[in-house]
């Protein structure tokens, strides 16, 4: 990968520096050796910037992240549940857990041709793979009644009302990705810090829906869309239907600035929680991490597929040279947000696996 090494080594030696700096100070060299606090202190910063920019420009925020950290996250999504765990998974169920998965992403990129959407059909399997985690996980008879009783329940009003649950779970899966966040940071003692980020988080989405950035988006003009296809108003009906326009409004800025809190859980607070050294690594380092875990060909697949997202949004390939432009961004935001459903009921099922193996390591 020494295509890589000139803009990795770049990044790290500004990474040293902002470590060098920091170690001058006494929270710094805390930093540098404790990692809960530091993971504590990297999510608030995270959380403190999302919200500036959901406040100022919200929809520049719903155009951008996914564009830019989408498919990143997506890789740090199937790495942490999938590929390197933080609990034993049965060999069987990640090879099962594939075939709903895959199967409700070939619908979801049909719609991009022009097919019909099958809102049931993309449930049930969202189900099946949720499901499959309480028949698959090792753990006592009460665990699985209990846990299979509630997936039984909610998958039953998810097909019930399929787009409705489709909706839900595009909200709810933000937050599902703080659980699980929370949830390993109890098991490796640092849970205290961690809830004291995630209250912090809460407190944020409670404060939007209160209306507090509604003078501040308003003097910004942050509802003013930022290319053609991608108003405000398209965005309440999709992910707030039937509410006051005000409300919904509130809900779809909750939506963004909690879609970038689940980024930062993937890209930075999961892989640094899971990590087994202490102090932070270096981008050198996660590359090397990256490259074991995918192997080489999968690297430059995943290298490649981070890199094509933002390629057809900015890029304007038509003319004899290439150009900068926005024109396909609202298309590539869209195609993104269709074929990525899977994510989120692939972290429901590793949370219905672990409900019920209580991180029993598995046979």
């Amino acid at each position: 990968m020494a295509g890589l090494s000139l803009p990795v080594n770049l990044a790290d030696s500004v990474r040293r520096e902002f470590w060098r700096i920091s170690a001058k100070t006494s929270l710094g060299r805390h930093c540098i050796h404790d990692r809960h606090t530091r993971l504590m202190i990297l999510a608030i910063a995270s959380m403190s910037v999302a919200l500036a920019i959901t406040a100022v420009a919200p929809l520049w925020m719903l155009l951008l992240a996914p564009i830019l950290l989408g498919a990143p996250h997506i890789v740090g999504d199937i790495r942490y549940l999938l590929v390197r765990p933080p609990i034993a998974l049965r060999r069987w169920f990640v090879a099962l857990l594939l075939i709903p998965l895959l199967a409700q992403t070939a619908l979801r990129v049909s719609v991009m041709f022009d097919m019909p959407r099958h809102a049931l059909a993309e449930v049930s399997f969202g189900v099946a793979a949720v499901m499959l985690g309480v028949v698959a996980a090792p753990g006592r008879l009460w665990r699985r009644l209990v846990t299979g009783a509630a997936v039984a329940a909610i998958g039953s009003a998810a097909l019930y009302w399929p787009r409705e649950s489709g909706l839900a779970l595009a909200h709810l899966h933000n937050f599902i990705a703080v659980g699980i966040w929370l949830l390993f940071a109890v098991r490796a003692g640092g849970g205290f810090k961690a809830a004291l980020a995630s209250l912090f988080f809460l407190a944020c989405c409670l404060a939007i829906m209160a209306g507090v950035l509604d003078g501040i988006t308003a003097s910004f003009a942050g509802w003013a869309a930022p290319v053609w296809g991608f108003e405000a108003e398209g965005w309440a009906m999709a992910l707030a239907p039937g509410l006051p326009d005000a409300m919904a409004l509130r809900v779809v800025q909750t939506y963004i600035f909690a879609q970038a809190m689940h980024y930062t859980v993937w890209l930075r607070l999961m892989p640094q929680e899971l990590h087994e050294t202490a102090p932070p690594t270096t981008f050198v380092q996660d590359l090397k991490s990256l490259r074991s875990d995918f192997g080489v060909t999968g690297l430059l697949l995943i290298v490649v597929g981070v890199l094509a997202v933002p390629a057809y949004a900015f890029v304007d390939f038509s003319g004899a040279w290439p150009a900068l432009s926005l024109e396909n961004a609202s298309m590539a935001n869209w195609g993104y947000l269709t074929i990525v459903l899977f994510h989120g009921w692939l972290e429901l099922a590793f949370l219905s696996y672990f409900s019920v193996s209580g991180a029993r390591p598995a046979p």
